[in-house]
């Protein structure tokens, strides 16, 4: 009996493949809210929400993302709630929180290279709003615990020069 119970589970699944690509949105939707149950990992269902959303173009796949991420974290799987927040910035690019979400996650993983591309992309968004105090905050605090190398630091500084320049 158990075979025939995952014979089915793995049926559903390819008619929710096939839903999708036949843009089938509630049809989809309904069979996902159903097969959900069987998934024991929350974080995981709502990264799968966010992508069925994101293929029906519908906007709340952000929400579902930034659910998915949030759960990510609390269980402490930072490298999965970083991907999330990778495909939350290409949605968002100009979102200050979905960086500096990021950040803190590159900076628990203490991921150098990523810190600082994010940090330097926070920065310019910061810039941009004319919020340089917080930019200023950011690159000081990176600096001051010891995140981020002198070479990253000096990275971050010139993002603040360059736009100095420009202004």
């Amino acid at each position: 009996m158990a075979h025939l119970s995952s014979e089915k589970f793995n049926v559903a699944w390819f008619k929710l493949a096939e839903f999708v690509g036949r843009k089938e949105k509630e049809r989809a939707l309904t069979l996902y809210r159903l097969l959900v149950h069987s998934l024991p990992d929350g974080a995981f269902a709502a990264q799968l929400e966010g992508d069925l959303l994101l293929a029906f173009k519908d906007d709340k796949a952000i929400e579902a993302y930034k659910r998915s991420a949030q759960l990510y974290e609390d269980a402490g799987r930072y490298m999965e709630a970083a991907l999330i927040y990778e495909q939350l910035v290409s949605l968002m690019p100009q979102s200050c929180e979905i960086f500096q979400r990021m950040l803190n996650v590159y900076k628990i993983v203490a991921h150098e290279f990523k810190i600082v591309r994010c940090a330097a992309t926070l920065i310019r968004l910061l810039l941009q709003k004319d919020q340089a105090h917080k930019a200023q905050q950011i690159i000081a605090s990176l600096t001051a615990s010891g995140t981020i190398s002198a070479q990253g630091s000096a990275a971050l500084e010139h993002e603040l020069v360059k736009h100095s320049l420009q202004s």
